[in-house]
């Protein structure tokens, strides 16, 4: 009789445990992972990387330009006084005029330069594409650590490329001048960017 009870009592248990795991619901697998893949977490917020990349689309859109000359220890400002074309018959294969100030300071612990300025460009606004190049022949004095120099730069003669009379930079459009620079102190490939400016022109 007893065995009887207790064979009864066994196969009783047997089957709630087999009751309870059938009810038991599994998670589902890709609940999260699709949430994820929609840049969402769960609760429909967004991620934290939503945010920057945004910022980066917008820095793209912008092109990305910086209209500094900070390189290094070497700080290089541009300014251009005159961005001027002569697109009057008989209009110049290269009628353009650029002329402006260069100001140099040297915040490092030792002396900087000569610094030579011989290469420079034509970009569009965005300061994106390249439209042209140009020669300029500027060259400083040594500038003492902690020192800043003021100097002119002016475009060369004849020296566009390419050559398009008034059609290789248009009238009325802003444009911004690069200047490149090497010696003592500059690393290389060192540059400094104005702001934007606009093209005048004369018919």
């Amino acid at each position: 009789m007893v065995r009887r009870t207790l064979g009864f009592f066994l196969a009783s248990a047997a089957l709630s445990l087999a009751f309870v795991a059938c009810g038991e619901t599994a998670p589902i697998a890709g609940d999260d992972a699709g949430a994820a893949e929609a840049g969402a977490s769960p609760d429909g917020s967004p991620t934290p990387t939503d945010g920057a990349a945004g910022d980066a689309s917008a820095d793209a859109r912008e092109g990305g330009a910086a209209f500094d000359g900070s390189t290094g220890e070497l700080e290089v400002a541009v300014d251009v006084a005159t961005l001027f074309e002569d697109c009057m018959p008989i209009v110049a294969p290269d009628p353009v005029t650029i002329q402006g100030t260069l100001s140099i300071k040297n915040k490092g612990a030792s002396p900087a330069g000569p610094l030579v300025f011989a290469e420079a460009a034509v970009y569009d606004a965005s300061g994106a594409t390249r439209i042209a190049t140009f020669k300029v022949d500027t060259t400083t004095q040594p500038i003492p650590a902690g020192a800043k120099v003021d100097t002119v730069f002016e475009k060369q003669a004849d020296t566009l490329a390419p050559k398009g009379g008034c059609a290789t930079v248009a009238c009325n459009a802003e444009y911004v001048i690069e200047l490149s620079f090497s010696g003592p102190g500059a690393p290389p490939g060192a540059a400094a960017r104005a702001k934007p400016k606009k093209m005048t022109c004369a018919f």
